[in-house]
């Protein structure tokens, strides 16, 4: 499947992380200096393109970051630049790991992790249109999983932002 065959686009500082870092840069993932602005994201189209004609996958946070479950944040360019430049379906996905594995978080929780592969996206929308679409899919069923998260395992609503109804 397309997740063993995999390469993420990451933050350039995990690569500098002794034996994991050398271990993300020997698998062929791409080191991504956030601060570099254009540069950056040429990097990163020019790394995803030889990464896909190896017919390999690329995984990529469209929100660039972390989040608390429950919160969002400003979704990045990069993923609405990787849509449009290349003919390959993009694929959302939804997780729950931010409620056992939060950011920043020293403890680790257990429980089951849900990966939520969603439909792909529509061809021809334009940045603005996917990148809402991207958010509402993600959101959307990430706020489902989330829930039922909740119901099985009570004590990860300390790790989520909980909405007022």
């Amino acid at each position: 499947g397309f997740v063993n065959n995999s390469v993420y686009i990451l933050k350039k500082e995990l690569t500098n992380i002794p034996v994991f870092g050398w271990a993300l840069k020997r698998v062929g993932c791409v080191g991504i200096d956030r601060s570099a602005g254009a540069s950056a994201l040429r990097k990163m189209k020019s790394g995803c393109e030889a990464i896909l004609k190896k017919g390999r996958t690329v995984v990529v946070f469209p929100e660039g970051t972390r989040t608390k479950a429950g919160q969002t944040t400003k979704y990045q360019s990069g993923a609405a630049i990787l849509y449009s430049s290349f003919d390959v379906p993009f694929i959302p996905v939804a997780l729950n790991s931010g409620l056992f594995w939060g950011k920043r978080a020293y403890i680790k929780y257990p429980g089951k992790i849900i990966i939520e592969f969603l439909p792909a996206m529509p061809k021809g929308l334009n940045k603005q249109e996917f990148v809402e679409e991207l958010k509402t899919r993600i959101e959307t069923a990430c706020e489902k999983i989330n829930q039922e998260t909740f119901e099985n395992y009570p004590y990860t609503r300390n790790n989520a932002v909980i909405k007022a109804d």
